[in-house]
């Protein structure tokens, strides 16, 4: 007999309220009228369910990597109850429709020449923080905001913000991702998105992230019947190794392998990181599309450099500085730099060895290493720039890469890169022209520094060639290409 197919949410354990809240809050919804579903008391359908929801946010607390096994069944148990707005999503499903269709005709017979009529949905879980993923969402909304493009970026966050082209839905529930407590997952009504994307004659819905508003964007994409795709930026399933057990990365990748199946398109930095898809998610090929990125060259150029620039720092040692910038994190590979730093320092005593970023593994590296390498903290603007341009070399042993955006900011700064031959970083150097790639070995990243460290001519030639390698990637060029791989 064939086995049926069940969708991955259901596979797992359901957490659930006591059945005596959920009797409760029924029985004082239906007292109101509240269950009476349709399209005119939307309000009334939303307060209901964000009152549900709650009561289930509460089986999460605190969160950690035990209790994010229980998301999905909380998320499949909601999305059972929102049968009971199914009369309420119909209408909303007919509206959309007619809107479009609308729309169409008015571009067809009154504005012929209008450039296109799309309208793209951006969610993502991280836009504030400070990432590659939040720096690339700020830099498309800003993009969109400086072309007019009709791109909204959809979050889901407790604070508030007025900036254009940026929606904030408030979450129901909010809550913090474990070792990085500053991303917070925000848990929306998913009726209150599919509303807003109905009302705004959204055509096209994306998501930045598989998070909780990837999911909750691929929910209002098929209640919708909207193009849905989403981006594969970061290797969570091997973060989840590192910091957790076998468990929770199982699951991530059952999670993720499903979460990609349901969108149109999955898009990917790195020709690296379209052969990981395919063979850790089940992901056919040809609905993988790789975008390639671009660097801002105004923000990150030579013009920067200012040979003091590290000269305020206890334990800088003079020139050439060897810098690495990113989150300061284990999956970066910040412990083969600190070594590498310690060998190379035995030999070259006045070299100085510079970490611009944060993270959870900070303080533990610094009461380490701080004897030996300069931690800085956090750089933004004008100081990232010039810690960048005021560096030599740039040393970035991190394995997980899925691109390595701080590798091309290093080359439009003119200074080369050694990365690790592990992850995508090594797709943007020429190897031995602009930068090298090592094992991920100690001893590898060593011989290469110190080989580079003797050749003062090959140094000076390899700055210059950095440079002039990225000139023909400017930031415009890759926002668009992204834009236009969503919409194809």
């Amino acid at each position: 007999m064939k086995r049926k197919r069940v969708p991955f949410f259901l596979k797992l354990k359901f957490a659930t309220p006591k059945k005596d809240d959920l009797k409760s809050i029924m029985l004082k919804n239906l007292a109101k009228g509240n269950i009476n579903v349709n399209i005119d008391n939307g309000l009334e359908i939303k307060l209901f369910f964000r009152e549900v929801a709650q009561r289930y946010s509460d089986s999460l607390n605190p969160l950690n990597f035990a209790t994010l096994l229980k998301i999905p069944g909380v998320l499949g148990n909601l999305m059972t109850l929102y049968l009971f707005a199914a009369p309420y999503l119909g209408a909303l499903i007919v509206e959309s429709k007619r809107r479009r269709e609308a729309l169409s005709l008015y571009h067809s017979f009154f504005n012929k020449n209008a450039p296109n009529s799309q309208k793209i949905a951006y969610f993502t879980d991280t836009y504030f923080e400070v990432n590659g993923v939040s720096r690339t969402n700020q830099d498309l909304r800003k993009f969109a905001q400086e072309k007019n493009l009709d791109l909204e970026v959809i979050i889901s966050r407790k604070l508030f913000s007025l900036e254009e082209k940026l929606k904030n839905i408030a979450p129901i529930f909010e809550m913090p991702l474990p070792v990085y407590p500053e991303i917070k997952l925000g848990f929306p009504d998913p009726l209150e998105l599919v509303d807003y994307c109905c009302q705004n004659n959204i055509t096209h819905i994306h998501a930045a992230t598989p998070g909780s508003m990837g999911l909750f964007g691929m929910f209002a994409a098929k209640t919708l019947r909207l193009p849905f795709t989403i981006a594969h930026h970061t290797d969570l399933v091997q973060y989840a190794g590192i910091y957790s057990e076998e468990t929770l990365q199982g699951a991530l990748r059952k999670y993720l392998s499903w979460l990609y199946g349901q969108a149109n398109k999955v898009l990917v930095p790195s020709e690296f990181t379209k052969r990981e898809v395919i063979e850790n998610f089940n992901t056919v090929p040809d609905d993988i599309l790789v975008f390639h990125r671009g660097v801002d060259l105004r923000q990150f150029n030579p013009g920067f450099r200012d040979e003091d620039c590290f000269g305020k720092y206890k334990g800088f040692s003079g020139r050439p500085v060897v810098l690495y910038v990113g989150r300061v994190a284990k999956e970066k590979g910040l412990d083969i730099f600190c070594e590498v730093a310690k060998l190379v320092k035995e030999r070259y005593s006045n070299l100085t060895f510079v970490v611009v970023g944060d993270g959870p593994y900070r303080e533990e590296l610094e009461r380490k290493w701080g004897h030996i390498v300069i931690f800085t903290g956090m750089k933004s603007g004008n100081d990232l720039s010039a810690a960048y341009a005021s560096s030599d070399i740039f040393l970035f042993p991190s394995p997980t890469e899925t691109f390595g955006m701080v590798v091309l900011e290093a080359q439009a700064s003119g200074i080369p890169a050694i990365v690790s031959k592990e992850g995508a970083a090594k797709e943007n150097i020429k190897e031995g022209e602009t930068g090298f790639s090592c094992v991920q070995e100690i001893r590898a990243f060593y011989k290469c520094l110190v080989s580079l460290l003797k050749d003062k001519e090959k140094l000076c030639n390899i700055k210059k060639a950095s440079r002039e390698a990225v000139l023909s990637r400017p930031l415009e060029g890759g926002l668009r290409e992204m834009i236009e791989k969503i919409t194809c």
